[in-house]
């Protein structure tokens, strides 16, 4: 006859705990621990689970799209626009210093599911900062309203930019304004 399979639940510790470990369990029903798992760790039936065995298990059911997104939190996805992009000349621009545009094609992906790449965040952070411009300045830019807090939040916080039209015109935005040094 096939072996059932074992239950490890709160009842199967608690016993045992009670027969291997009567001291601990007296300690359990007096209240002494937050809950019974606590009361398993300490009596070593149960292995406590450490931040990166969540991490793990997290992982292990995270869609590809949120594995993603967490590279780019992390700073490890591959940026698809490289800082070593090609250039073609620019401007003169004040003290006679010469500057080169990035050759960075509207359509080149500075995201990825929404989710703005570091390298992206990089350049838009350099225009702004070059032209002295903040967010909002960028939106109206755009063709959108000014209050509109999705860019911060997607530079500063890291959180998705929904609307494709506004990553389109992100994109479009970029190629225009950006200078490299």
């Amino acid at each position: 006859m096939p072996k059932s399979a074992q239950t490890r639940s709160n009842k199967y510790f608690l016993d045992r705990l009670r027969r291997e470990q009567p001291t601990i369990f007296a300690d359990f029903k007096a209240g002494k621990f937050k809950n019974a798992t606590e009361a398993f760790e300490v009596a070593g039936l149960r292995k406590k689970r450490s931040a990166l065995d969540a991490l793990r298990s997290a992982w292990k059911k995270a869609t590809t799209v949120e594995k993603a997104a967490f590279r780019l939190d992390i700073g490890c996805a591959s940026v698809v626009v490289p800082s070593s992009a090609p250039v073609v000349p620019g401007r003169v621009r004040a003290g006679s210093v010469t500057k080169k545009r990035a050759a960075v094609s509207s359509t080149s992906t500075i995201h990825a599911d929404g989710y703005l790449t570091p390298d992206a965040v990089k350049r838009m952070k350099g225009a702004m900062a070059r032209r002295k411009i903040g967010t909002g300045t960028v939106m109206r830019e755009i063709g959108h309203n000014a209050l509109n807090p999705s860019l911060g939040m997607a530079i500063n916080q890291g959180l998705r930019i929904h609307d494709p039209a506004t990553l389109k015109e992100l994109a479009k935005w970029l190629a225009h304004n950006f200078v490299e040094e």
